[in-house]
């Protein structure tokens, strides 16, 4: 109606204008009653110009008052999602400390950002405020780091000028340890992860393997972020992505991986049936783990040949495939008439592990923004179970001794705890072996560590080749062994101990061109009939086994009273 008002008002304008020219060009006589009109005239002109600047006006001022809330809205969401990046960033680094933890518990972490000024950087999150939250980047611990571009460790007895200004710390042992990465993204160092432990013993060498690993990752899922926010703006799609990520829990199963985020496909894709495969280890098979929509010929645990299935080219190209209907013509997967669109590899650290593939009924032209939002979700996914995969990797690690790959003292503790509380529950026994090697002192000073840890790998296959598959074996520290024997009274523990034995006994162990041969002394005991409590098995155990040795080894002992 403005608009209209608007219109009118400019042709009378123009009209009164054009009567006014036409009058002073064609009338010659300028008396009084024609200055009158004249005058008149130029006012009413000049009234229905100004009144149409004053609409115009108005106009302008309703497009920026439009425009401004529009501004405020997009703020908000850009708050929102600003809100949503920093829970993810931290739940990242809860990821990291709680990885850095598992594996050494006495270790403190920090990540700190550069500055704008590029002068110094100030600390994003830490778990231990010992750390200095702020540093200048002429710190000569820093200026190392930045250096080498790579993992330094920096003990306090070195000397260095740099300990006081990143750990705020009054006694010093001098046995203190930092070990310093460069958070390196697109070639460009955006910040330090430093790592500190009161004592460089508490490090070992393989915790550091571990530790690259886990920071690397951290770099990765940062990165990830950052490309993920940019490959397309759409903040109400991106909000369910990072709701999905902040639900996400590290030990999820396959399969609930993918049907968590199966709502987020079913909202914002078009499709009848959408498609998530894996493929095995030698990558020429892939199996369903997820269908959504028509599954009357494919349901989960489906499986293709990855070289013959529209469902594989994705994956072997590691890119993904917009389905043209020529390609379509000939293949003997297309079944009444459901025709895939679109397929999007699945990454694992990049590698492409299987696909995700939307099909429809007719092969119908799809919106722009549909692929875009496919790789987007493929990527999302694929970080999750990067995320997954990883978190196993690493809490296996933490739970299995390093060099027999036999649980760890710690994990074998939790197990014995976890075994009775089950044996109390359903009334069951069980019985514990404590396994030592006889003389094994004499072969690490004879042979080397080299050797004596073949000897210890291979002692640990002998004992796990003659258990169960329900049975519990650990390395309990050093050259001793335990095994937890489920469901079974402790005299009847007897026969499998003393198996173990004798197949140690009987082994010759060659390494590097030397052949040796040693014993292994055995004591056990057992839930309920000896002890309730954990500590006083294991207790009860060790001093049968002390019995063996005292008696020449290469036996087993039960406890007794």
């Amino acid at each position: 109606m403005i608009r209209r008002f608007k219109n009118s008002n400019l042709i009378l304008s123009l009209l009164l204008f054009g009567t006014i020219t036409a009058y002073a060009v064609f009338v010659n006589d300028f008396n009084f009653t024609n200055s009158i009109f004249k005058s008149v005239v130029l006012i009413l002109l000049f009234a229905f110009l100004y009144n149409n600047y004053l609409i115009i006006e108005k106009l302008k001022f309703k497009k920026s008052s439009s425009s401004s809330n529009f501004s405020k809205t997009n703020s908000i969401d850009k708050i929102a999602t600003k809100s949503e990046y920093n829970h993810l960033y931290s739940e990242i680094f809860t990821n990291l400390s709680n990885n850095i933890n598992n594996l050494s518990s006495s270790s403190s972490l920090s990540v700190y950002f550069i500055d704008l000024n590029k002068s110094s950087i100030s600390i994003k999150q830490t778990n231990n405020s010992l750390f200095e939250k702020k540093i200048s980047l002429e710190n000569d611990i820093l200026k190392d780091i930045q250096k080498s571009k790579k993992r330094k460790i920096f003990k306090k007895n070195d000397n260095l000028s740099g300990w006081e200004k990143i750990v705020n710390k009054n006694n010093w042992s001098g046995a203190e340890v930092l070990i310093g990465y460069p958070l390196i993204i697109d070639a460009e160092i955006i910040g330090f992860s430093l790592i500190y432990n009161d004592h460089f013993k508490d490090i070992e060498s393989k915790d550091l393997i571990y530790f690259d690993s886990i920071v690397n990752n951290y770099v990765q899922n940062m990165k990830f972020l950052n490309d993920f926010n940019n490959l397309f703006d759409d903040n109400s799609f991106n909000n369910r992505i990072f709701d999905y990520f902040k639900n996400f829990k590290l030990d999820v199963k396959v399969e609930n991986l993918f049907k968590n985020i199966g709502t987020i496909f079913q909202q914002y894709l078009k499709y009848d049936r959408l498609i998530i495969s894996i493929c095995d280890i030698k990558r020429d098979k892939l199996t369903v783990f997820y269908v959504d929509g028509k599954k009357d010929d494919i349901a989960n645990g489906s499986e293709f040949d990855i070289n013959n299935t529209i469902y594989g080219e994705s994956v072997l190209s590691n890119k993904s495939i917009i389905f043209k209907n020529n390609k379509l013509d000939n293949n003997i997967h297309i079944k009444d008439k459901i025709f895939p669109i679109f397929s999007t590899p699945l990454r694992l650290n990049g590698k492409a592990i299987g696909s995700i593939t939307i099909e429809r009924v007719n092969h119908y032209k799809f919106e722009n923004s549909e692929p875009l939002k496919l790789e987007k979700l493929s990527i999302a996914l694929g970080k999750a179970f990067e995320w997954s995969n990883d978190f196993k990797l690493i809490k296996n690690a933490a739970i299995h001794d390093g060099l027999t790959s036999l649980l760890n003292h710690n994990a074998f503790l939790n197990r014995l705890d976890q075994e009775i509380d089950r044996c109390s529950r359903f009334q069951t026994s069980l019985g514990l072996i404590m396994l030592d090697l006889d003389k094994f002192k004499k072969i690490n000073d004879t042979y080397g560590h080299l050797y004596g840890d073949y000897i210890l790998k291979e002692v640990g296959k002998i004992i796990k080749e003659n258990v169960r598959t329900i049975d519990v074996v650990g390395r309990f520290g050093g050259e001793e062994f335990s095994v937890i024997l489920v469901n079974t009274n402790v005299r009847d523990c007897i026969p499998l101990a003393k198996r173990i034995v004798e197949g140690i006994n009987r082994k010759t162990f060659i390494f590097d061109g030397i052949a040796t041969n040693l014993t292994i002394s055995a004591g056990m005991s057992g839930y309920p009939s000896m002890s309730k409590e954990s500590k006083e098995l294991i207790k009860m155990a060790d001093d049968a086994m002390y019995q063996t040795k005292k008696k020449g080894g290469n036996d087993v002992t039960i406890f007794q009273s």
